[in-house]
Order: C-alpha cells, then sequence, then structure tokens
C-alpha cells in the first residue's frame, strides 16, 4: 500500500463512503486539514439520502479501514499518479546525489546506483533504468565502468534475470 500522501485542495473529486458503505463522488469543498474536509455528495439516484454537503468528513483509505465510514479517499488513479510523482522526485535525488558523489569523487556513488537499483519496485521501473542510463551518458560520468556495471545490474533486475541481494534489496 502506498504512503504517499495527497493534500487535498478545493474543487479536487474524491470518493466518499457514506453510512452505508456505498461509494459516491464528491468534491471538495473546504479544507481543515490534511485528512479533514468538507464535501458535497453527489447522489446515486434523486433519493439518496447522503447526496448533501458533509462538514469535517475524516480520510480513510477502504483498504486499510475498511469498517470506517463515513469517510472520503482518493481514487485509485489519483494515488497512482501521486505514486508517479514521487517516483520520479526519488529517482531525481538519486540521480543528483549520484552527479555530486561523481563531481566529488566521492567513493559513494556506486553506493548511490545500489540505492536506485534497490529501489526498483513498482510499474516505473523501466523508466528509473532509462535515466539512470542518460544520467551515465552525461558529459563526466562516462568512462566509469562501475557505474556502468550498476546500470547493467539495474537493468538485469529489472527484466528478471537477477535477484536482488545484500545491499541491493
Amino acid at each position: 500500500m502506498s504512503t504517499t500522501h495527497i493534500t487535498p485542495t478545493i474543487g479536487r473529486i474524491v470518493w466518499y463512503r457514506g453510512k452505508d458503505n456505498v461509494v459516491r463522488a464528491a468534491i471538495v469543498t473546504a479544507v481543515h486539514g490534511r485528512f479533514s474536509v468538507n464535501l458535497r455528495v453527489f447522489g446515486i439516484d434523486p433519493e439518496d439520502e447522503e447526496a448533501y454537503t458533509h462538514t469535517n468528513v475524516t480520510h480513510a483509505d477502504p483498504e486499510q479501514e475498511p469498517g470506517c465510514f463515513p469517510s472520503w479517499h482518493w481514487m485509485p488513479y489519483q494515488k497512482q499518479q501521486a505514486e508517479k510523482q514521487a517516483d520520479a522526485v526519488r529517482l531525481q535525488q538519486h540521480i543528483d546525489m549520484e552527479r555530486e558523489a561523481h563531481a566529488s569523487g566521492s567513493t559513494q556513488a556506486s553506493a548511490a546506483c545500489a540505492q536506485v537499483i534497490g529501489s526498483s519496485s513498482g510499474l516505473y521501473g523501466s523508466v528509473r533504468y532509462e535515466a539512470l542510463q542518460a544520467a551515465l551518458r552525461t558529459p563526466g560520468l562516462t568512462g566509469h565502468g562501475e557505474h556502468l556495471a550498476a546500470a547493467k545490474a539495474y537493468e538485469l533486475y529489472l527484466t528478471g534475470k537477477v535477484e536482488a541481494t545484500g545491499a541491493l534489496d
């Protein structure tokens, strides 16, 4: 389960689980904090008793807190997009760390590669590999066998030809 947090903002569409545990679409009308919002809930039919403005509705992920309702949660697409953005940020941090380690002549450069290899879980592993390859083709980084070996190990890990062990887990 994702630990990426999405900050609610006015106008965002979310899912609302009513007292009957039925999911309905809702729009955020006010934000009281990271996990508490006001919602305008859309009914599933004209007689839907949950179709009104709800105040101070608490966030609860139905996979982690199935008995917590009424509550609101993000749609799967929104969670995937937040994870994708978080992956991109983490990847850029690793690339920046690798460049800094190389520029300073530090021996920590291969450790940075190992961290990137070790964080390859999920849908965006191939994107990480391509970004690492691009970083390795950057002037000043070419010709370093340990970096290229780390990139090759990462490629093998992504294609399932080897499994990560030790520091690469």
